[in-house]
């Protein structure tokens, strides 16, 4: 941990320094400034039977935020950061969070509304990600669910540089396809917890195996607050 006096005498490029941090870590938040939208039971019950598409989308940049790369600041910072993030999301074989929610998802929703029929949309380009194209894609049939990650990184602790957490933020809907309306949204911010943050090693050790498991603890709780956020059980 850091000591004390370096804490407190940061000067002027520490200002800086922890303004980026802050900057990065309200973005994903930002991104989510969608409000959650729960489906009134009625418009559930009208779509029971009709046949359910799923979609998913071409995994997003993940910006691995360390303190080194901070320090450049500006745009070529930040592209650095996802350059590396992406590089090790690669190297590492590191998965969509979203893949791991859709499925649960997708169980729950089939059973509640007993879908005559499921299929799947994978890799979907996020700029077509508006209600008429997904709507149309579906052959203008049933119910859609759109799961989709909006932004996922770590970055370090602004005053502990050398231990870092995890930011996940994704969204599903559910969209009926026949009127190309969404007819719920379910918003999920997550971060890991603090107690024992782990150093860049030990998120990254043995091909990011602990980096996988936060990454599929933030998509479970993110799966279990979309299951409940989505539609009154």
């Amino acid at each position: 941990m850091i000591s004390l006096p370096r804490r407190l005498g940061v000067g002027f490029g520490g200002i800086m320094k922890k303004a980026i941090w802050l900057v990065s870590a309200l973005a994903l938040g930002g991104c989510m400034s969608v409000k959650p939208v729960q489906a009134p039971a009625d418009a559930i019950d009208a779509l029971k039977g009709q046949p359910f598409t799923s979609v998913t989308y071409v995994k997003p940049d993940f910006s691995a935020m360390t303190y080194g790369r901070a320090a450049i600041g500006g745009l070529i910072g930040g592209a650095v950061m996802v350059s590396e993030g992406n590089a090790l999301v690669k190297d590492n074989d590191i998965p969509d969070p979203a893949l791991r929610i859709e499925p649960k998802l997708t169980a729950l929703i089939t059973d509640r509304l007993k879908s005559s029929g499921a299929t799947r949309i994978a890799d979907r380009v996020a700029k077509m990600d508006d209600e008429e194209s997904l709507s149309r894609d579906a052959g203008r049939k049933g119910v859609i669910l759109d799961v989709e990650t909006i932004g996922w990184m770590f970055l370090y602790f602004p005053f502990d540089w050398s231990h870092y957490k995890v930011m996940y933020t994704a969204r599903a809907r559910l969209i009926d396809a026949s009127t190309g309306k969404r007819i719920a949204q379910a918003p999920c911010q997550y971060q890991s917890e603090d107690k024992t943050p782990p150093t860049y090693d030990q998120l990254l050790d043995n091909k990011a195996a602990l980096l996988k498991t936060m990454l599929a603890t933030a998509a479970d709780t993110c799966a279990g607050k979309m299951a409940s956020s989505l539609y009154a059980q």
